[in-house]
């Protein structure tokens, strides 16, 4: 987080002092991804050891809900700062927002048992033994690398075509912001329904995310981006929860987070 928050502020400045230097810009921000690849695989190894096994799912729904709350408001707002007061704010504000999270951080209480240390190499074979030894576990990462080199572009796309044709940086707020109401029903349907079937559930309500791309061809207005946004990113968000939660029981604790940053890995080496 405070990596994070260091590099944003990195391109704040670059931007409010007019040094628009593409180069710098992509090492700041694979300095951001690079810091999020080590925040997201210990914390999902955190989650499971706060709460019951019982209570997993409705844990990660509790915190999906809370997390595409956020991006309700804040993807909107964001929109309005860029148009009216300029990027250079925009960044400003989005380290503030990682400070904050590392304060949230650092106020977690929790015994976290750690494996002995064996070298990156053995430990990220590991990993791997622990996916391929599971059929359901290698075919969904598998299919997550295909399926994120696909949505790479289409979230490459869908910008450029929000800001030229639907309305500009505003109008990719408001996407965002429909997203995460999407999100937000996906969350709370995951926290009253327990399917016998977790996975399966959660690779139909998948199927929903065609909705939003198809969207930006027909109708190909605001109206029916919005509409398309919050179905899809209601039926990802119900998957999210499902995956995660299928992982925190099938896979033993002290192995979690290597499994996780496997499945990180595939999932976003792609995307471009």
């Amino acid at each position: 987080d405070l990596v994070r928050a260091a590099a944003v502020s990195g391109i704040a400045v670059m931007f409010s002092t007019g040094h628009r230097s593409l180069p710098l810009l992509c090492i700041l921000v694979a300095v951001v991804a690079g810091a999020g690849a080590f925040f997201y695989p210990a914390m999902s190894s955190l989650k499971p050891i706060v709460v019951s096994p019982q209570g997993r799912q409705s844990a990660n729904a509790t915190l999906s809900l809370l997390q595409t709350s956020s991006t309700v408001v804040g993807p909107a707002t964001a929109g309005l700062v860029v148009a009216f007061a300029g990027a250079p704010m925009g960044f400003a504000i989005n380290a503030a927002t990682f400070l904050i999270s590392a304060v949230s951080v650092r106020l977690i209480r929790v015994h976290a048992p750690r494996a002995r240390r064996q070298g990156l190499l053995t430990e990220m074979r590991q990993g791997w033994i622990e996916i391929r030894g599971r059929d359901w576990l290698l075919s969904g990462v598998a299919s997550a690398g295909v399926y994120h080199v696909a949505n790479g572009v289409v979230l490459v796309l869908v910008q450029v075509v929000a800001i030229r044709e639907l309305g500009g940086a505003t109008s990719v707020g408001f996407i965002s912001a429909a997203g995460g109401a999407g999100g937000v029903l996906g969350a709370v349907i995951a926290l009253r329904l327990r399917p016998h079937r977790l996975l399966l559930a959660g690779f139909a309500t998948l199927a929903l995310m065609p909705v939003w791309v198809i969207s930006y061809v027909w109708p190909g207005m605001l109206t029916g981006v919005l509409v398309g946004a919050f179905v899809g990113f209601a039926g990802l968000t119900f998957f999210s929860i499902c995956w995660d939660t299928a992982l925190q029981d099938a896979i033993p604790h002290h192995v979690l987070a290597r499994v996780s940053s496997w499945d990180i890995l595939t999932s976003f080496v792609g995307m471009p």
